[in-house]
């Protein structure tokens, strides 16, 4: 099979300015993800999806390719990320490339083991229509909201809250989609806390840095998050 890693990487950025390529432990953000899709062994190719040169000339010397630039209407701090990876594919046709399944990893989540991407991987080629992460939120009591004075009041009963788990999917750290799977989508839940981590402020940054400086993850480690569910 032929399966294509696409790494979304605009210019922009609000709450960490140039978090792409932001320096982690002396490494550009970006450099992490190429590095995940580089290690797993059902990915022929990787593109970056930038709109800007500084990340293009980065990425291209971490080994992935950018053979185009992104449109300016898809480079906006609103752009859909969806739109944007049909954009990418939708190109790559028109230049006589076409996979049978394609993976995105996001740049703010870099702690991804060899483990977790070729076993993510393998379903796809297994033949799975979509595969991606989720993560468990667990609600031991009420949620509440706060009015306008300051008072709580009740958003749901406690009673529903207890008795049901609920996932949130996961972005950043994997999703992959066979075009011609046959079976049913697949979420592989994530509890490791350190796979969870999205960089998105300068705080998160320092978090990983400290991480890695620790020698807190293995990068080439067979852990894949340790539970997985069917969707």
């Amino acid at each position: 099979m032929r399966m294509l890693a696409i790494i979304p990487a605009r210019g922009g950025s609000k709450g960490l300015p140039g978090k792409n390529i932001y320096p982690l432990c002396g490494k550009p953000l970006i450099a992490y993800s190429i590095e995940a899709a580089q290690r797993c062994k059902y990915v022929e190719r990787i593109i970056v999806s930038t709109d800007c040169h500084e990340i293009a000339e980065i990425a291209t010397h971490y080994g992935a390719e950018v053979p185009f630039l992104r449109p300016a209407e898809l480079s906006g701090d609103k752009a859909n990320l969806g739109t944007v990876i049909g954009n990418t594919l939708g190109i790559l046709e028109y230049q006589g490339y076409s996979p049978e399944a394609h993976i995105v990893l996001l740049p703010t989540s870099p702690f991804r083991t060899k483990g977790l991407v070729d076993r993510l991987g393998s379903l796809l080629e297994a033949g799975y229509k979509s595969v991606t992460t989720v993560r468990t939120i667990n609600y031991a009591s009420s949620l509440y909201g706060v009015k306008s004075t300051g008072q709580l009041y009740v958003l749901q009963d406690k009673e529903e809250n207890t008795q049901n788990k609920l996932y949130f999917r996961h972005y950043g750290l994997f999703g992959g989609t066979n075009k011609y799977g046959q079976l049913p989508n697949y979420a592989q839940i994530i509890d490791d806390p350190i796979m969870l981590i999205d960089i998105d402020t300068f705080d998160d940054l320092c978090i990983a840095e400290a991480i890695l400086q620790m020698k807190g993850f293995n990068f080439d480690s067979q852990d894949t998050g340790r539970r997985n569910v069917h969707a």
